[in-house]
């Protein structure tokens, strides 16, 4: 979200983990772009949620709802994400 790429299953697993104690969220008007090799992947969002639990170095969470714009980055390889 707000820090350092971050790669392999076991640091996804732990990050989704986190997000799914700490906020409830829905992605809404999304777009997938692709480079010409099919290699490189970004997406745009609207991420709404609501803030359900304290994260760290956020305020205290009250059961905030908000609105972001988002974006994600994937690089594919062999037709899976890497």
């Amino acid at each position: 979200n707000q820090g350092k790429s971050e790669k392999g299953k076991l640091l996804f697993k732990l990050f989704m983990e986190h997000m799914f104690e700490s906020y409830e969220e829905k992605v809404n008007d999304l777009i997938i772009m692709v480079d010409e090799t099919g290699e490189n992947v970004a997406t745009k969002f609207i991420c709404e949620g609501t803030y359900l639990k304290t994260d760290e170095y956020l305020p205290q969470a009250t059961g905030q709802f908000y609105r972001i714009p988002a974006a994600t980055f994937f690089e594919i390889r062999k037709g899976k994400i890497t």
